[in-house]
């Protein structure tokens, strides 16, 4: 398996172009974990995965964090797929870059540095007063629902879902997870929670991979009384 080793403004990724490579999507997750895990293996903050466009881009891109959890975007991840893009002879100096929050275009400054314009903002609010919250443990994966939380929005069904996750299993990383009662679990390792980990491993592959099969509904904000409906019970697996 050939892969590039990049970083931006210090953050590090892995790249793995997946049209030459052809790798089931599934096995992603766990790539992801394995590769970027640090002493252990190459070490990353995430592995981006290149593949074939959909929606007529010059190429799609997929994140994935180093705990094999899928994110939307990373700006200096963009700025180092746009490079190796070119290098690669993907796109020229001004490419348009397919991802989970929409096109990305980036432009060749010079042979080191690149310029993206991420997609624009859906909310936009300037002095909001929050309440402090202390949340002592929790993982990255559970950020997003909790802003939307603090902030008095209304999330999708999907952080929804990841809110009754989080109840019983606070943290969830690449080397492993603590359930509610502090109990810790390596990760490979069999747990009784494993059956929970299948479903919420089958839900980023949908939201990530399944096109005309993705439950928009569940992962809109747009849509997120019918996502409510039909949220899956992460919260009820004990």
């Amino acid at each position: 398996m050939r892969f590039t080793k990049m970083n931006g403004a210090g953050n590090d990724f892995i790249i793995l172009n997946n049209m030459e490579e052809r790798i089931d999507f599934s096995l992603f997750p766990a790539i992801a974990r394995t590769l970027c895990h640090r002493r252990l293996s190459i070490g990353a903050d995430g592995l981006m995965v290149v593949e074939k466009s959909l929606q007529g881009g010059d190429y799609r891109m997929l994140f994935y964090n180093s705990d094999g959890s899928t994110g939307e975007m990373c700006g200096n991840g963009a700025r180092c797929i746009c490079r190796y893009g070119y290098e690669t002879g993907l796109a020229g100096e001004v490419q348009r870059v397919e991802t989970p929050s929409g096109l990305v275009t980036g432009r060749r400054l010079d042979r080191r540095n690149y310029r993206v314009r991420l997609t624009d903002p859906s909310v936009i609010r300037l002095d909001y007063p929050l309440e402090a919250q202390e949340i002592q443990r929790v993982s990255l994966n559970y950020l997003s629902g909790l802003l939307l939380r603090a902030a008095g929005l209304e999330g999708t069904g999907y952080t929804k879902y990841l809110e009754g996750l989080r109840r019983t299993l606070p943290v969830i990383t690449d080397i492993g997870m603590m359930d509610s009662r502090g109990s810790l679990y390596r990760s490979g390792e069999r747990s009784p929670y494993d059956s929970l980990l299948r479903d919420y491993a089958a839900l980023q592959y949908n939201n990530s991979f399944d096109g005309d099969k993705k439950l928009e509904s569940f992962f809109s904000r747009q849509a997120a009384g019918k996502a409510e409906r039909d949220e899956p019970q992460a919260g009820k697996h004990t």
